[in-house]
This record gives C-alpha cells, structure tokens and sequence, in this order.
C-alpha cells in the first residue's frame, strides 16, 4: 500500500476516533495504542475499562485489506526547534545490561527516524469549569497562642511574638476542635483548599484521578522548636516562607484572600505585608478547565524608599502516598549531581556545608528516603536544563512534580526527620518531608528587592502516577524510563489532552521503537520494549506537527 495512503487510513481512522471520545463520557485515562515500528514489543498488562481505552492500529490494516508497514526512510525532516535540554537521570543504571545475558545483542546501526505519521491534531478536553466554594474545616488546636510573647526593638524577629515556653518540654492543655476558614478551588482533575487564617497556606492538594491527598496535613496543631522564630506551626501543605530563611516569620499567622472566576479558569490569592521589612508578598493560585496543573504565579514587591534584602521559599510539607505518612520507599526527584548539608545527625555524611555525591553516596542511594539515617536537611541546585524537582512514592505509585524558572528560582532543598519520633510534632505516627525551592541557593544568600521594584514569576505544580518514578518533567508531561533484563518500560504522564508519538531511540540515530499516543485526557499511558539492539537510549517526545517536544538520554 503506497505510504500515502496508509498515513491518509491513520489519519481517518484517529479523525474518527477523537470525534467518538469527544462525545463519549470523559474518561481520565489514556488510549494506547501497538507498535508501529517493527522492533518486538511487549505490550503492557491488560486495561481495565475503567482506566483505559485500548486501540489497535491492526484495525487499520484489516479496514484497508493491507498490513502496517514501517514507512520507508526519508532524508526530507521538518526543521526543528530549539530542543528541550537532554536532562541527568535520577538513577544511575537506568539503562544497565545485566551482565548475564545469554547472547550479545547486535550494535544498533544508524537509520533515519522517522517522522510522524498523522497531521490530525486532538480536541482538548472540554471539562466544566474550575469552582471555587468557601466552607470551613475543623482541626484539633492547642492553646498555643494563648503563650505568645511580644518582642521588643532589638530582637532579631521583632515585630514577631515569641513563646512563653519551651515547645520541647512544655505541656499545653488538652487540644480542641477548632473551626478554620477553608477556600476549595477545583477542576475535575484536582482540588486545592486553602487555609487563610494559618498563613495562607495549600492546605490540602488532591489528586482526584487517584483520590490521594499528596500534602501531609497535621491531625494537631501545636508549635515545635524549629525555625528561626524558634518555634514553627507544622500544620503541613505548601506553606510559603518569608523574609527570613528557615521557615519565615509569617506562616502562622492569618492572610488576606481575594477569589476570581473565567469561563474557563479560576484562581485564589492569598496576600500579606511583612511587618519587619514592608515586602507585600502575593500567592495566586490558577486552575484551568483542561490542564491538571495549577499555575503558581508568586509577586513580591517593595514599596519602601529602600532595598530590602529578603528570603522567599516555597515549602511543601508532603506525604505524597495520600496516607499521610512518608515511607521508606519515597524518592526525591531532585535532577543534581551533588548536595550541599545544612544540618544532620547522620555522622556518616560530610560536615555541615560540605557537599556529597547525589543520588550514590558510598554505595547509599540518598535519593531513597529509608536511606536517611538521621533528620537531614540538603540543598541542591539544579543546572541548566532542569527545571523540575518532585517527590514520588513508589507503593502507593503516587508522585507530584514542581516545574519552576531556574532563572528565577535557583534553590532546592530537602528535609526529613529521619529517626525523629513523630511526638516531636504531632499526636499520632505520621510523618513527612519537605520539599523547599527558593530564590536563592541556600539560605546564606540573600535576594534584594530594590525599592519600588517588584518580582513575579510563573511555575506549575501537578501529580502524577501511572507511569512510575519520573525522570524529566515540564508542564505538559513527565517521562518515566527503566529497564531490566533487557526489557525497556518507557512512561508518558500528561497534564492535558493531546496527540504525540514516543520514539525510544539507539545509538544516536536508530528508531528501535515508535508508539503514536492519543490522550484522550489527562493521564498516564506505558509500553515496554524487548531490547533487540545495544547502545545508549534516548525518548523523543514530538506533536503532530514534528515539534521536539522532549528529549531524555540517561548518562551512562
């Protein structure tokens, strides 16, 4: 069949295809489809009707009384764009060939890739409206501020209270419920509730697709003995620090929050005015009716006659399995070579600001939370290339990603208490890590906001899960890529409805394996490939239209 006429039935039959998914009942999964090309696959464990739509491109072949076929070479390629930087693996041997294989493998001899095969372009998804309610939520409340202590002029944390105790040995009264404004901004992929009154924090981040909360959410609140401040609120979720490092001064206290609605978007911000340096600090929240991202879009701005040099950090107090606890399989997607110690009980890691090799430490993958022998605090800075960070846990296949302008925002850091009993900051056994990105790379540096001036930026938060642990991110899709025994799983995780083409390639220039993708909307869609070839791999994500929309080659 002449190669014309084949990509004309492609395109007929996923014309027809999205116009039936466009008017069947959404679905949040994804529609998989056979290999084109003709290197062996192994498909993937059968769907369940509730999780995917399955598509043969065989009925292609038997609608035209032909055979797919590997459409010939061609030397004419549509111009590419600048490419999305080829990002570090967060495992080291993610492409390893067990040492026991029976019989080598050819070397993979260079061939065109080839382009893709369909022009037709997907209708995005048409969900309802994000919403936005105000209710309250009820959360079991020491006494605390009933010990807060004014300071005076002199005191580092001046305008800021105190404690009258120390929260490490002090016994408060018994806790009550208390009842918190709570501000629910939603699509049907996700929904946020915000906490105005404990510092305008993302209380609670669920992934509705899987039903989890990602955040940890204290059962109590009651103050430790953390922080600059010398105490600290852990209420959990994203709460956002200022103007010192450290936790801030302000997350503990009420903020302002304005709502406002579109036809198709919604958003929160929440708002305050530090009281030690005059920096207005504003948090909106954006949900859209076809991503599952929310858009962060931070402002601060000084309306002083004078610089104010200043921390700001982003702090995601997380439990990413949903049950509210961080468990020795969490993994830290931090894409740096190595991290820098700010503090730990752990003897077997450097001194305190002295760095370390990152993930591999002496053989200890400290990517791996039950790795973390004591509480530890590190920070890493991403280079060039690698603007994301994430945690991902493994049993519950849950993760989220931070997606952020390295430009802007050059500082990472990672938090867990280790062996800490959890009676330090809670009634119960929960637990969690923080995942911090900030401004500056540590919190030695400072920012400086000249006087008048302001600063905004955009970044784009989301879970994932479906695909296993991710190893490059944007805010249109995660990859996942592992292989063992010589068997490749490759993972495409997307944040919106849209049609693409995965290709695994080897050595450089040989398409071993190429999969046409139709999400049909948000979700997760997988393939394994059974090694036929040696040589390093590389994902090639492209559009319709031949755009490189990402690439992923893991160092050796």
């Amino acid at each position: 069949m002449p190669k014309r006429h084949f990509s004309i039935a492609i395109a007929l039959f996923l014309s027809a295809f999205l116009t039936a998914c466009a008017t069947a009942a959404p679905t949040p999964y994804l529609v998989t489809a056979t290999p084109l090309a003709t290197a062996t696959f192994t498909p993937p464990p059968a769907p369940t009707s509730d999780t995917l739509l399955s598509f043969s491109l065989t009925l292609i072949a038997q609608a035209t009384n032909s055979t797919p076929v590997t459409p010939e070479p061609t030397t004419t390629r549509q111009p590419q764009p600048t490419l999305t930087p080829i990002l570090a693996p967060t495992q080291e041997s993610a492409t390893a060939i067990p040492a026991d294989t029976t019989a080598p493998l050819p070397t993979a001899t260079p061939t065109a890739v080839q382009p893709f095969l369909t022009p037709t372009q997907p209708t995005p998804a048409s969900g309802p409206a994000p919403e936005i309610i105000e209710t309250t939520i009820s959360i079991l409340t020491y006494p605390w501020r009933d010990h807060l202590k004014a300071t005076s002029p002199g005191d580092p944390i001046y305008p800021y209270p105190r404690l009258d105790y120390d929260p490490n040995t002090f016994v408060l009264p018994p806790p009550i419920e208390t009842a918190y404004k709570a501000v629910v901004l939603e699509n049907q992929f996700v929904r946020l509730t915000f906490l105005p009154e404990l510092g305008g924090r993302l209380y609670r981040w669920e992934d509705k697709l899987t039903g989890r909360n990602v955040l940890y959410n204290n059962p109590v609140i009651r103050p430790v003995g953390w922080g600059v401040r010398g105490w600290w609120l852990p209420v959990g979720g994203i709460e956002w620090s200022l103007p010192l490092e450290d936790h801030g001064l302000v997350e503990w206290r009420p903020w302002a929050h304005t709502t406002a609605t579109a036809s198709d978007s919604a958003s929160v911000t929440v708002s305050t005015t530090d009281e030690r340096t005059g920096l207005a600090v504003s948090i909106k929240i954006t949900l859209d009716s076809a991503h599952s991202y929310f858009t962060l879009t931070p402002t601060l701005r000084n309306p002083t006659a004078t610089p104010i040099q200043y921390q700001f950090w982003t702090t995601a107090v997380a439990a990413p399995a949903g049950d509210n606890r961080a468990g020795d399989d969490l993994r830290f997607n931090v894409p740096v070579k190595a991290m820098v110690v700010h503090s730990t009980d752990d003897k077997s890691l450097p001194p305190i600001g002295q760095t370390f090799s990152w993930p591999s430490h002496n053989g200890r993958d400290m990517s791996v939370y039950g790795n973390w022998r004591e509480f530890l605090s590190v920070f890493g800075s991403p280079s060039a290339g690698q603007p994301f960070a994430g945690l991902y846990a493994p049993g519950a296949d849950q993760g989220f990603v931070r997606i952020f302008p390295l430009e802007v925002t050059r500082g990472v850091k990672l938090f867990g208490p280790g062996s800490l009993p959890s009676w330090v900051w809670t009634s119960d056994d929960s637990s969690y890590v923080e995942l911090w990105g900030g401004l500056t790379p540590n919190f030695s540096e400072n920012a400086t906001l000249a006087a008048g001036a302001s600063l905004t930026w955009t970044e784009h938060w989301y879970p994932f899960h479906g695909v296993g642990d991710v190893v490059w991110a944007d805010r249109g899709m995660a990859l996942a890529l592992e292989e063992a025994n010589n068997v490749v799983t490759v993972g495409l995780y997307t944040t919106s409805a849209q049609l693409l083409q995965v290709s695994l390639v080897v050595g450089g220039s040989l398409e071993a394996q190429s999969w046409p993708v139709v999400a049909n909307q948000v979700g997760a869609w997988s393939a394994d490939w059974a090694r036929t070839v040696t040589g390093p791999l590389e994902v090639r994500v492209v559009d319709v239209n031949g755009t490189v929309l990402a690439r992923y080659s893991p160092t050796p």
